[in-house]
């Protein structure tokens, strides 16, 4: 009888041990599989970036274009009170802030109702970015092929910081960004890596020879996830500290525009419907969809990834 238990504790023991490593874990092999286009789609023009915050997910784009949705299911389109393209937005300090071409800024206390606060002139830069971290919204832009950066405390009044400064990220109690200066000429450009505890004051940690821009950073697991490159050269780079990076292979000829982390994932989206998937920011996993369009944005909130892009399409992950 004895040994009959003893059988039956090894085999419920090991069907457990098999049953984990086949249920995918944090492994993307497994994880991230079936992505839902969300239609009908609230409105059609080119959507640029999305983040979530206070219960809602707020994605913006061409023409204003502004839509927010409790769940990433059912979407509503907003009035923005411009026809200026918005190119990004960020959730803080209980205020949504969106950013765009002509130097636009516009923040909501819900993501419904839309002031202008544009008072960045003469320079009048295309903001492409905004992030939030430690009680401060850093923006970054470019104007006659230099690039600004903006701060501000409440979103409406802005200061100019840092020239250079962008794919600004807020962890661990700092931002880091990626310093760039082009010369008018063109090439070679220098990067470096940067540091900052409010924003305002930046330190150089790490001069780079990268022949790449850098578009977008993001991170988790200890880990900073950076992706860019070229049209025809893709690249994904990783560090643990900001100042050792390393190239990863990403599997993918397409360019990349923004990532993201959540759950125990880096997700990473581009041209062509790409959607890549790492649990490590090592190994990386595609998932790819039938789309000839872009995955210009993608965010993660109330345990689900949302990608949104060209003409107005919104894809969303299965929880986690």
């Amino acid at each position: 009888m004895k040994r009959i238990l003893v059988f039956w504790i090894l085999v419920v023991l090991i069907m457990s041990f098999v049953s984990g490593c086949n249920s995918g874990g944090d492994t993307p092999s497994a994880a991230l599989e079936t992505w839902h286009w969300r239609t009908p789609l609230p409105q059609g023009d080119n959507l640029s970036a999305i983040t979530y915050g206070n219960g809602l997910f707020v994605a913006v784009g061409d023409n204003g274009a502004i839509i927010t949705s409790p769940d990433g299911v059912s979407w509503i389109a907003r009035s923005s009170g411009t026809n200026n393209r918005l190119n990004g937005i960020a959730y803080g300090n209980g205020l949504y802030v969106a950013v765009g071409e002509n130097a636009r800024i516009l923040t909501s206390p819900d993501g419904m109702t839309w002031a202008d606060r544009s008072d960045l002139q003469p320079f009048i830069p295309s903001l492409t970015e905004i992030t939030f971290g430690n009680g401060m919204f850093v923006a970054s832009g470019v104007f006659d092929r230099y690039i600004y950066s903006f701060t501000s405390l409440d979103g409406a009044t802005w200061t100019n910081g840092a020239s250079g400064i962008h794919a600004i990220t807020y962890a661990n109690g700092i931002f880091l960004a990626v310093q760039t200066y082009i010369p008018v000429h063109g090439y070679p450009w220098s990067q470096t890596v940067v540091t900052s505890p409010d924003g305002v004051t930046w330190t150089p940690i790490s001069t780079l020879n990268w022949p790449f821009y850098i578009s977008q950073t993001a991170y988790g697991k200890g880990l900073f996830v950076g992706v860019g490159g070229t049209s025809i050269s893709p690249i994904i780079v990783t560090s643990p500290d900001g100042v050792s990076w390393t190239e990863r292979a990403s599997g993918t000829a397409e360019p990349l525009f923004s990532v993201t982390y959540g759950s125990g994932f880096f997700v990473v989206v581009g041209n062509n419907g790409t959607i890549l998937v790492s649990s490590d920011g090592t190994n990386w996993v595609d998932r790819k969809q039938a789309f000839s369009g872009s995955f210009s944005g993608i965010t993660y909130g109330n345990g689900t990834f949302v990608a949104v892009g060209s003409n107005g399409v919104i894809l969303q992950s299965d929880p986690l």
